[in-house]
């Protein structure tokens, strides 16, 4: 299961879940869509793919509310089988993709600049089933600033890489 929730001395970072798949049940994956629901201003994802539903879903719903909602993912895998990103894109949501032939690989969201989820989780229906994966979730402090910083880099490396809205219908 997870960790105890503790204050990191220094830095101000506070650790408020690890969370480890695949686990009986589901509840950690329900903790990382109750951490993408409890946003209120922002969700900044940056993450190789997304094919989990149940994430997809929150990030759709936080869109709804208001919040403002962007993700960075890799090209490559805009297209495959089950990607939400086009739903996601089509919600409403700007999406921006690294084009290039390396991979855009981080797996790592900021919610509200202040909450941080990071690790080697993909947002996959496999990673949340099948494969050994983790996050940790961290309050604050100096994580958030570097993960931000990354965050802004790529969004601004890849503002000719939108997503276009009939991308998806042409390849079909």
């Amino acid at each position: 299961m997870g960790c105890i929730p503790s204050k990191s001395s220094g830095n101000g970072v506070t650790v408020l879940d690890c969370l480890f798949f695949p686990e009986h049940g589901q509840q950690n994956l329900a903790s990382i869509v109750k951490y993408l629901d409890a946003a209120r201003t922002s969700i900044d994802a940056c993450v190789f793919t997304i094919t989990e539903n149940q994430i997809a879903k929150a990030l759709i719903r936080a869109k709804k509310r208001g919040v403002a909602v962007r993700v960075v993912t890799d090209n490559d895998k805009v297209n495959d089988i089950g990607s939400d990103i086009h739903q996601l894109q089509q919600a409403g949501i700007p999406v921006r993709v690294d084009n290039s032939p390396a991979h855009m690989h981080h797996k790592f969201c900021i919610i509200d600049n202040r909450i941080l989820l990071n690790g080697s989780f993909n947002w996959t229906h496999a990673a949340s089933t099948q494969n050994r994966e983790n996050v940790v979730v961290c309050d604050g402090g100096g994580m958030i600033s570097p993960f931000n910083k990354e965050f802004q880099k790529l969004w601004k490396e890849f503002a000719h890489n939108k997503l276009a809205a009939d991308e998806h219908h042409n390849r079909l």
